[in-house]
C-alpha cells in the first residue's frame, strides 16, 4: 500500500512540474493576413496555463526564431507540452531531398544545397 500510495504522489508531482509552452509567431509579408489575429486566437484557445513565447512581423527573423528553438529545447523535457504555431506564407522548395523547411518568403535565405 505505501509502495503504491508513493509511485502515485510521484507521478502527481511530475504532472505539477510538467511545462505548457507554446511558441507562436505572425508574419505579414506585405499582404493584409491578419496574422496577429490568428496568434490572439491561437493564444485564446491554448488559455493561461501555457507559457508563451511570441514573435510578431519584423521581429519574426531567421536568427531570432531560431535563437527561440535553441532556448525552448533546452526549457522542455519530455514530461512537457509544446505548440508550435506559425500565421504567414512561407515557401516550398521542390528539389531538395526533405521539403521540411519553414522559410519566409521575404527571408532571403543563404542555403547552399549539397548532395
Amino acid at each position: 500500500m505505501k509502495k503504491s500510495i508513493f509511485i502515485i504522489l510521484i507521478l502527481c508531482i511530475s504532472l505539477l512540474d510538467a511545462k505548457y509552452l507554446a511558441f507562436l509567431i505572425s508574419t505579414e509579408d506585405g499582404a493584409p493576413l491578419y496574422t496577429d489575429k490568428d496568434v490572439a486566437t491561437m493564444k485564446k484557445l491554448l488559455g493561461d496555463k501555457y507559457e508563451y513565447i511570441i514573435l510578431h512581423k519584423k521581429d519574426a527573423t531567421y536568427h531570432n526564431v531560431r535563437d527561440k528553438f535553441i532556448k525552448i529545447s533546452k526549457m522542455l523535457n519530455s514530461d512537457d507540452t509544446f505548440v508550435f504555431y506559425y500565421s504567414g506564407h512561407g515557401a516550398r522548395f521542390d528539389n531538395l531531398s526533405s521539403n521540411r523547411l519553414l522559410v519566409k518568403l521575404t527571408s532571403n535565405p543563404s542555403y547552399s544545397y549539397q548532395n
